[in-house]
């Protein structure tokens, strides 16, 4: 549960300081749809703070439900399923971000 809990709150430092980030460089309007936008310009801009810190965001939070999933059930064989939802979850929040219009 600590390494879940760690996770977690590397999130949300990365996330505070994408949001600091992004408020110094526009306007200080910080929304959901910025950030996916942000997401989406990271290729093309990788070693910009806001993007390198949003994609990090982006990386542990992807990474939160497979943190929690196998502190719960790492002792039993239920960590399977756990995995195999971990990437079919990636999958979806991936293809959401980068192949929505």
């Amino acid at each position: 549960m600590v390494a879940s809990l760690a996770v977690f709150l590397t999130f949300l430092g990365f996330l505070f300081l994408g949001k600091r980030a992004m408020a110094e460089q526009s306007t200080g309007v910080f929304k959901v749809f910025a950030l996916i936008q942000v997401l989406r310009e990271f290729p093309s801009r990788p070693r910009s703070f806001p993007h390198l810190y949003i994609f990090l965001a982006y990386v542990f939070f992807l990474c939160l439900p497979l943190a929690v999933g196998l502190s719960i059930y790492l002792q039993s064989d239920a960590n399977v399923l756990v995995v195999v939802f971990w990437i079919v979850y990636c999958y979806n929040v991936s293809k959401y971000i980068f192949f929505s219009e």
